[in-house]
C-alpha cells in the first residue's frame, strides 16, 4: 500500500485487483497464481482466465495456435433421452411375415440357380503363370498390411475412415515460441489495452512469468478455450425433429471446424434399427456375416419341406 503523497512513486504489485501474476508453461497452462486463495487457477488455462493477455500474446507471435483433432470419438446420447419409436416398428406383423416369406423364397431360388450353374460348368484346370502368382502374392501382402492397420481400431466405432465424422472433437493447442523475437516481444513496455501485460521467461525452465492488467476488458474475437468444444445453436423446429446425436451431426456439418475437410450431408439416426455403437455421422449398414451363405441352403430346404407338407 502507498500513501497518497507517494502514489506517483509507488510501483504496481500483484494485488489481484489491478494486476494478476501467473506462472504458465509452454502450453499456456497456469501453474501458479498470485492469489493463494484461488487454487483453482492452477488447473485453468491462460486463455480461459485472461483472454486479453492470450490474444495479445497470439498477435505478437509469442504463442502459436494449433488445432488437435480426434477422428475416433463416439458420442453417446444422455441416459434420460427418450428414443422415438420408428415408423417401421408400427407396420403390422402380417406384412412383416409376408415380407420374410418373400425374402426366403427369393433366397431359396437364388441358391438353386447358383447350384445348377456350378454343376453345369465344366472347365479345364490350368496352372497359374508367374505373373498371376506375383499378382496374388502382392494382393495378399496388401490385404495383410491393411488388416494389420485396421486391427488397431474397432470397426463399429470408425464407421467411415475416409470422411469427416460428426463425432469428431477438436481442441486448440497453444505452443510457446521460444525464439529471440518472442522473447523480445515479452519485454515490450506495458500499454493499457494494447499490450496489457508484462512478462519474462524463467531462466533454465519452460515457464513464463506474466503480470496481467485486469481493468482492461477484452472485446475482440473469442479466444479458443482448450477445455471447451462449442456447439452451434440450431432453430427449435430443427432441434425437435432429431435426437441429441443427430443434432450433433447437424451442428458439425453446418459449421465445419478449422482445418477440417468440407462437411458431408447430415444423416439423422434411428437407434431402433442401428446395431453396435450409437455412431454419429453417416449411417452405414452392418456388414453381412461371412457364414450367412452356409445357413442359407439348410434353411431353404426346411422352408421347402414345410411348404410341401402344407400341400
Amino acid at each position: 500500500m502507498c500513501n497518497e503523497e507517494d502514489e506517483d512513486k509507488c510501483e504496481p504489485t500483484c494485488d489481484g485487483e489491478d494486476w494478476a501474476c501467473v506462472v504458465v508453461d509452454e502450453g499456456g497452462w497456469v501453474l501458479a497464481g498470485g492469489d493463494p486463495a484461488h487454487s483453482a487457477e492452477t488447473r485453468e488455462h491462460l486463455a480461459t482466465l485472461y483472454p486479453m493477455a492470450m490474444a495479445a500474446l497470439l498477435n505478437a507471435s509469442v504463442f502459436k495456435l494449433d488445432w488437435l483433432h480426434d477422428y475416433q470419438a463416439v458420442c453417446f446420447p444422455p441416459e434420460d433421452e427418450s428414443i422415438v419409436v420408428s415408423g417401421s416398428a408400427i407396420i403390422p406383423s402380417m406384412i412383416h411375415a409376408v415380407w420374410r416369406t418373400a425374402k426366403l423364397l427369393t433366397s431359396f431360388t437364388s441358391v438353386l440357380v447358383t447350384a445348377f450353374a456350378f454343376v453345369g460348368l465344366v472347365h479345364e484346370a490350368k496352372a497359374d503363370t508367374e505373373k498371376e502368382k506375383k499378382k496374388r502374392r502382392d494382393k495378399l501382402k496388401k490385404d495383410y498390411e491393411r488388416e494389420k492397420f485396421e486391427r488397431l481400431f474397432d470397426e463399429r466405432v470408425i464407421v467411415n475412415r475416409s470422411r469427416f465424422q460428426a463425432c469428431d472433437r477438436s481442441r486448440p493447442l497453444y505452443e510457446f515460441q521460444n525464439t529471440p523475437q518472442s522473447l523480445a516481444a515479452l519485454k515490450r513496455p506495458v500499454h493499457i489495452c494494447d499490450w496489457p501485460l508484462a512478462g519474462a521467461a524463467v531462466p533454465g525452465t519452460n515457464l513464463l512469468l506474466l503480470a496481467v492488467y485486469l481493468p482492461c476488458p477484452y472485446k475482440g474475437r473469442p479466444v479458443p478455450d482448450p477445455l471447451v468444444n462449442g456447439l452451434v445453436k440450431m432453430p427449435d423446429e430443427i432441434r425437435a425433429l432429431n435426437h441429441s446425436a443427430s443434432r450433433l451431426a447437424c451442428w458439425r456439418d453446418r459449421t465445419p471446424l478449422l482445418g477440417r475437410p468440407p462437411a458431408v450431408k447430415c444423416f439423422p439416426h434411428d437407434y431402433q434399427q442401428e446395431k453396435g455403437y450409437r455412431q454419429c455421422g453417416p449411417w452405414v449398414p452392418d456388414k453381412p456375416k461371412k457364414n450367412a451363405h452356409r445357413h442359407s441352403i439348410p434353411m431353404c430346404f426346411v422352408v421347402f419341406i414345410s411348404i410341401m407338407l402344407c400341400f
